[in-house]
């Protein structure tokens, strides 16, 4: 696998995995200000899900891998 390739797959996890978390940390804005803090940044997270969506589905051979990071992905971009 080029360097590239390995560099671009692990961006894409990790921001499909940082917008899930934020997206989900965000409904927690309900019960307290702090996370509250995460919805202020709710479009950067939307988008952020938008552009790890099909880039994992392009990058990432099919199996559980791309199952699981175009599913945060999903799940960031319904919840945002």
């Amino acid at each position: 696998m080029r360097l590239w390739k390995i560099i671009a797959t692990a961006t894409v996890v990790e921001g499909a995995a940082i917008a899930a978390f934020a997206a989900i940390a965000g409904l927690g804005g309900a019960v307290s200000g702090w996370l509250d803090l995460f919805n202020q940044l709710a479009p950067v997270w939307l988008a952020l899900a938008v552009l790890s969506a099909p880039t994992a589905a392009l990058l990432i051979r099919p199996g559980r891998a791309r199952r699981l990071v175009v599913g945060l992905a999903v799940v960031a971009g319904v919840i945002g």
